[in-house]
């Protein structure tokens, strides 16, 4: 059986939510049967001693989060780190859920991109709590087009791909 990398999509922002989902897909991948567990990593673009940093010192405050991530040099590099991410991953979960409206998710479309036409056989997973097909953010043409099913929770984004490729 195949490895699977799950690259984990979605905002960045000093919501802990945009954090929280990303550490409820580990949790529950340690529960799993072990043959699962052990076949699936997860790419975590948060998992770095910046991000975790910023969220740290800067929870709920947007504007001292923003301040000081865009003080960081290494900020500069975000965009061809996250493109390897999407290289690397056999699967995409995109939470495109806006934890917080006044900061734009430009990465995530961006990465939606790169998936889209770069590597359009690699499936990805949209994540929203809502009806996709009413907000406007995951209607969009370009949205609908990257992203291959859509769920409601990160929990169901990795059952869905445990039942598709190991059940």
């Amino acid at each position: 059986m195949r490895e699977h990398k799950i690259y984990l999509v979605g905002q960045i922002s000093s919501d802990p939510r945009s954090y929280e989902w990303r550490k409820n897909l580990q949790k529950h991948l340690l529960i799993q049967d072990p043959f699962i567990a052990n076949s699936i990593s997860l790419l975590d673009p948060c998992k770095n001693s910046m991000n975790l940093s910023l969220i740290k010192q800067n929870k709920n405050d947007e504007g001292a989060f923003n301040s000081q991530a865009f003080k960081e040099n290494s900020m500069n590099i975000l965009t061809p780190l996250d493109a390897g991410y999407v290289r690397e991953s056999t699967i995409g979960f995109a939470n495109m859920n806006h934890f917080t409206p006044e900061r734009p998710i430009i990465g995530s479309y961006f990465e939606l991109a790169f998936y889209y036409h770069t590597y359009p056989w690699k499936p990805v997973i949209g994540i929203f709590d809502g009806n996709p097909k009413e907000s406007y953010h995951t209607s969009h043409p370009f949205v609908q087009a990257a992203v291959h099913a859509w769920v409601q929770s990160e929990l169901d984004a990795l059952n869905l791909i445990i039942k598709q490729c190991f059940i």
